[in-house]
């Protein structure tokens, strides 16, 4: 294991053009190899290119319900503005309507991950030590998206549902390190790190559990599920 890695449960978030990918996993040794046991997992469509059209959408609904007003408003005898910038929306407005419609994928993306973590608290982890008072459960945030600040907030938001679902700590972003012999090339290295990733042989990775070979772990008879918040529904 590497000087960055930790032994137990952790959770990543992959943020790609089109998808979003979660996973909760043990970390652990065996016979001297890591060993990756994956617990839940999933994927959709809540890309960058998912939060742009989001935008771009939410744009394109509040011109149309300026359109619908200026016509609504309009009188047939009186004379048409002279100045064009009174059909056009404010500032203000794009920016609201952009907020809100960056606050539903952020809803989405927030019941997804939480099902996850919520799958890994309930059953396939419960006595993970991440779940103790001043503990915190490792996030990985990685993928070309992992920059963006909108997806960081979503993070930052995830560890407040966390800490108040189970009263631990919240969570922790893990940083993705680059090898001390390579040199970033451009922008964060984010890139750089990924591929640095999928060079590696199957056999140096270590042992990959699929799901569906990790059983579920029943909560301990004294353990009494905390309330789930709401957005994880």
């Amino acid at each position: 294991m590497s000087e960055y890695g930790r032994e137990g449960l952790h959770l990543i978030i992959d943020i790609g053009a089109s998808t979003v990918d979660v996973c909760s996993f043990i970390l652990h040794t065996h016979r001297g190899s890591n060993r990756y046991s994956l617990l839940t997992a999933d994927v959709q469509l809540l890309g960058v290119l998912r939060l742009h059209g989001a935008r771009v959408d939410g744009i394109k609904r509040a011109y149309e319900r300026r359109a619908q007003e200026l016509w609504r408003n309009c009188d047939p005898c009186a004379p048409i503005a002279l100045d064009v910038e009174q059909y056009l929306i404010s500032k203000d407005q794009a920016i609201d309507e952009v907020k809100a419609a960056e606050s539903a994928v952020e809803d989405k993306m927030l019941k997804i991950v939480g099902r996850v973590v919520r799958d890994a608290k309930m059953k396939r982890d419960p006595h993970s030590h991440v779940w103790r008072e001043g503990e915190k459960l490792p996030v990985v945030l990685i993928g070309g998206g992992s920059k963006l600040e909108f997806f960081r907030r979503v993070v930052e938001e995830l560890g407040r549902l966390v800490q108040r679902g189970t009263g631990n700590e919240g969570v922790e972003l893990v940083r993705v390190p680059l090898p001390s012999g390579l040199r970033k090339v451009g922008g964060d290295g984010t890139r750089l790190t990924v591929a640095w990733g999928l060079s590696h042989r199957s056999l140096d990775i270590g042992d990959i559990i699929p799901a569906d070979r990790v059983e579920d772990v029943g909560p301990l008879a004294t353990w009494e599920a905390p309330a789930v918040p709401p957005r994880w529904v």
